[in-house]
């Protein structure tokens, strides 16, 4: 590593499990950094906090609301309904190629669309969708 100066930082993917872990690890290291006297490690400005992101999602569901120019259409996405759709994108990306996660998420919203013209509920559906991408999707062990 001739020519580099200051402190190296090594990111190990798959070390946390979320965005929150790697901010309290960055606090670490920083301290670390900053006991050894050596402040030429600058970490960045922390991103969006989750009510900010939680903020920006309702806007943007908004904003096509308004798009389709049509109150009866909510875009809102309930409370429940985050967290199997979030583990459905994780565990796409964790066990195929990561691209697929938001393509699995948008195919999934259809089908919750069809299976509600069929008279489901939107929580079955999007349980059905979390099960068959669970069913299908490669773990770490095989």
């Amino acid at each position: 590593m001739g020519g580099i100066k200051g402190p190296r930082a090594l990111l190990i993917h798959g070390l946390t499990s979320s965005a929150r872990s790697w901010w309290r690890l960055g606090a670490e290291m920083a301290r670390l950094v900053r006991d050894r006297r050596d402040d030429s490690l600058v970490l960045a400005e922390r991103p969006m906090g989750a009510a900010r992101m939680d903020d920006w999602f309702e806007k943007y569901a908004e904003a096509l609301e308004e798009r389709l120019g049509s109150s009866e259409a909510s875009l809102h996405l309930p409370g429940h309904l985050k967290n199997p759709i979030l583990t459905l994108a994780r565990i796409v990306a964790h066990g195929t190629e990561r691209k697929n996660a938001p393509l699995a998420t948008y195919v999934a919203g259809r089908y919750v669309v069809a299976r509600d013209a069929q008279g489901v509920d939107e929580a079955t559906a999007v349980t059905e969708a979390l099960k068959i991408a669970e069913a299908i999707t490669p773990t770490r062990e095989s």
